[in-house]
């Protein structure tokens, strides 16, 4: 991918991460903790997709690209393994 694309695609799914998470905090807010539970998961999962997927290519693509202190590491698990972890934090 041209370097100018994978800038304005990581741009774009950095926004949508955070999106997500604002509308989570907003489902916690008003949901039981077991239904916020679920919805979480689900949001995992999406999130995780979108790096695994989408940013984590980019980023090996593009090095100069990944946002400072994101370790991919932490990120480089399966998409369940993810969010089983992403299930036990807070959003």
């Amino acid at each position: 991918m041209h370097k100018d694309l994978a800038t304005k695609v990581v741009a774009e799914m950095l926004d949508i991460g955070a999106r997500l998470n604002e509308t989570l905090r907003s489902i916690k807010e008003a949901c039981p903790d077991e239904e916020f539970r679920k919805y979480r998961f689900g949001f995992a999962n999406a999130m995780a997709a979108v790096f695994l997927e989408v940013l984590e290519p980019i980023f090996k693509e593009h090095p100069s690209l990944e946002p400072p202190g994101l370790n991919r590491e932490t990120w480089s698990g399966a998409p369940n393994d993810w969010s089983q972890r992403a299930s036990d934090d807070e959003p």
